[in-house]
Parts: structure tokens; sequence; C-alpha cells
């Protein structure tokens, strides 16, 4: 479960770092935080963490705050969730970085 969880974390911090690298090149737009990235992705995954993570499983939450009954509302109509899913195994980075 430890494994899974470094991996996780590494890929949250990698598309943090792309996405912090992306607008950097880009003529005339004023990027905050240049020279702080590794505190603001430090900061950004401790609160992710702090928020999302589910420690008997080494996984994260999909939903924040923690919805007891598990259910998601970001399924497309007429899909079907598995009942007592308590964890993400895709958890969406994207969606806590935009």
């Amino acid at each position: 479960m430890v494994g899974k969880k470094k991996i996780l974390i590494f890929i949250f911090v990698f598309t943090g770092l792309l996405f912090c690298a992306g607008n950097a090149g880009v003529p005339g737009k004023k990027v905050e935080g240049i020279g702080n990235e590794k505190q603001i992705a430090d900061f950004i995954l401790t609160n992710v963490i702090r928020l999302y993570d589910v420690p008997e499983h080494g996984l994260l939450s999909e939903t924040y705050p923690i919805n007891p009954d598990h259910k998601v509302n970001y399924l497309a109509e007429g899909s079907t969730q598995k009942q007592k899913q308590e964890v993400s195994f895709l958890w969406p980075y994207s969606g806590v970085i935009s």
C-alpha cells in the first residue's frame, strides 16, 4: 500500500511541475511563484494528503468532505457506481491544480 501512495505523490508533484513549467515560457504573462515552486507544491501536496488521505488503505478518498455513502456525482448519466468504494484508484489530480 505504501508503494501506491508514493506513486500517487510522485504523479501529483510531477503534474504540478509540468503545470508550472508550461506557463513559464508564455511571453508577456507574469507567473507568480518563480523560485518557490517547491514550497507551493509541498503546500498543495500536504493539504491534499491531509484532506483526502484514507490511512487504512494508503490511498486517497474520492470526495471531500468524505461522503459517508461514498457516492460521486460526476459519472455519466446511466452509469453505475461500485458501491462502498471508499477510495479512488485514479485520483483526479488535475482537478486540484485547475
